[in-house]
Parts: structure tokens; sequence; C-alpha cells
């Protein structure tokens, strides 16, 4: 869902309680600040830097951190001769 990027009627929603667990993804990198309704946020090491806890400590949620990135994208655009590199260390 949007979040805080969205209507202020997904916050709403959410504030409910519709379901058991509830996580935080894309939309808006950010806590949402809800501590009592928000649980997770899939986020990854760039938004939220395991070794800054001045930045991890902002947030209500507790964070499931993604390997590589935790926005999706669709690798249709790239060419078909192009290599992917998977070798990267980000």
């Amino acid at each position: 869902l949007c979040g805080h990027a969205g209507t202020s009627t997904i916050m709403e929603l959410m504030s409910c309680r519709l379901a058991p667990v509830q996580i935080s993804y894309m939309g808006f990198p950010a806590s949402s600040g809800a501590t009592d309704y928000m649980d997770y946020m899939i986020t990854d090491s760039i938004v939220t830097p395991p070794c800054n806890p001045f930045i991890r400590k902002e947030y209500t949620e507790k964070l499931i951190l993604m390997p590589h990135c935790y926005f999706v994208n669709s690798h249709k655009s790239l060419k078909e001769n192009s290599k992917l590199d998977t070798n990267l260390s980000i």
C-alpha cells in the first residue's frame, strides 16, 4: 500500500489493524511513526544503514532488510546483449 505517499485513507485503514501483522513497503521510505499498528518495514541497507544508529532509532517499525535493494524493478528495459554483473558489492 502507499502509506504516507498515498491518501490519508490508507493510513486510516492501517490504524484499524485489519491484519494481525502489518508491513510497510514502498511508497514512503521513512518510518510511518505508527507505533501501535505498523509492525515491520521492508527496506535495505542504503535507506536504513545498519551502522548508523542515529537513522535506525528513528524507525518505529522492526526492519526487514532486503539483501540488495528493496525497490523491485523490471529488467525488461535492459538491452538483450547487455550483461548484468551479479558480483557487484554495494
